[in-house]
């Protein structure tokens, strides 16, 4: 029996989940799936972009937003360093017919240097009618980003249909030791 719990926590904490494609085979559209390898994270829904009053289509970039985060922490532990293009971010909201949608994120990476390196990743976004909240908490998520000593803070808006989201990239201060 303690054989067996140590092996599913080597197994549990050993990688983050990945989904494999072959290339060129299109990212299958299913509720929070993650394609990432070493240069892009893919992810799409297609299906009701409210249930139960909840906003579940936009629900997938809170999803990216975790699993990249903890893909460029583990890759920056194994000295697999990487930087996020920011610039090149894309973020596409389709409406298919009535409620139904289909949303996809790109997020591409490179590799880098430690020194240049990526470790963290989050979101602040809504619906163009309430741009000027999200621009207002936006600014407080920067504000508050500066000062618990975060480093090397980007953002970048994007727009896509009715969506209005800032994705933006830092770097935690201690990742950033001996760096100039």
């Amino acid at each position: 029996m303690l054989r067996f719990i140590f092996f599913l926590l080597i197994v549990a904490c050993s990688t983050p989940e990945k989904k494999q494609k072959e290339e060129g085979e299109p990212l299958a559209c299913s509720p929070y799936e993650i394609y990432i390898d070493d240069s892009i994270a893919l992810a799409c829904y297609s299906g009701p972009e409210f249930l139960n009053g909840e906003d579940i289509g936009h629900q997938l970039s809170n999803y990216v937003a975790d699993s990249v985060g903890k893909y460029l922490k583990w890759s920056f532990e194994k000295s697999d360093y990487k930087r996020v293009l920011l610039d090149s971010i894309a973020v596409d909201l389709t409406v298919i017919s009535g409620d139904t949608v289909t949303y996809t994120i790109q997020i591409p990476f490179e590799k880098t240097n430690r020194c240049n390196a990526t470790t963290c990743i989050d979101h602040r976004g809504t619906w163009v009618d309430n741009r000027r909240i999200a621009d207002a908490h936006h600014k407080e998520f920067i504000q508050n980003l500066k000062k618990a000593g975060y480093q090397r803070i980007e953002s970048n808006l994007f727009t896509a249909g009715l969506l209005y989201e800032y994705w933006v990239i830092f770097t935690r201060e201690e990742d950033l030791r001996n760096c100039d």
